[in-house]
Order: C-alpha cells, then sequence, then structure tokens
C-alpha cells in the first residue's frame, strides 16, 4: 500500500540545503528522501524525549502522592487513638 503523500514548502538556509544535496548524492535518493529521513528522526526524537519527560513527572507525582499517604495516614490513626480514648472513658 502506497504511503499518503502532502507537499509542504519548507525554507531553509543555502548550506543546509548543500549538505543536502551532497548527502543525496552520496546515498544516490533524492533530497525528499533525506528531508523525510532527517524529520522522521527528529520526531522519533522528540517522543522519546517526551516520553522520558512523562515518565519522570509520573515518577515525581508517585513520590508526593505516596509521601501524601503516609501523612493522612498518620493523621486517621492519631484521630482513631483519640475518638478510642474518648469512647473507653464514656464506658
Amino acid at each position: 500500500m502506497a504511503k499518503e503523500l502532502k507537499k509542504i514548502e519548507v525554507t531553509l538556509p543555502q548550506s543546509l540545503i548543500n549538505e543536502m544535496n551532497t548527502i543525496s548524492d552520496i546515498l544516490e535518493c533524492d533530497i525528499d528522501d533525506i528531508a523525510e529521513r532527517a524529520i522522521r528522526a527528529y520526531v522519533g526524537k522528540c517522543k522519546k524525549i517526551d516520553l522520558k519527560n512523562l515518565k519522570d513527572g509520573y515518577g515525581e507525582a508517585a513520590e508526593f502522592n505516596s509521601k501524601y499517604a503516609e501523612m493522612c495516614l498518620c493523621a486517621d490513626n492519631q484521630a482513631l487513638t483519640v475518638c478510642e480514648e474518648k469512647l473507653s472513658e464514656s464506658e
């Protein structure tokens, strides 16, 4: 199945175009292939960075949630102790 293509216009410095032309000559492919490979590599790198940032963010949130849960458990235990003491005094 052929991939769907869409034409875009990109403005690049002449020096970069010259480098792309050199690479396309060496690899014996057209400049569109070079541009597509470069864009795919860049997008892939960005996805990895975003996933790492997302993972780091979830790790930080998990650490916060764990500390908060411990704090709430401690407060609940203290409240339970006070309630038990009040109940035992009333008996």
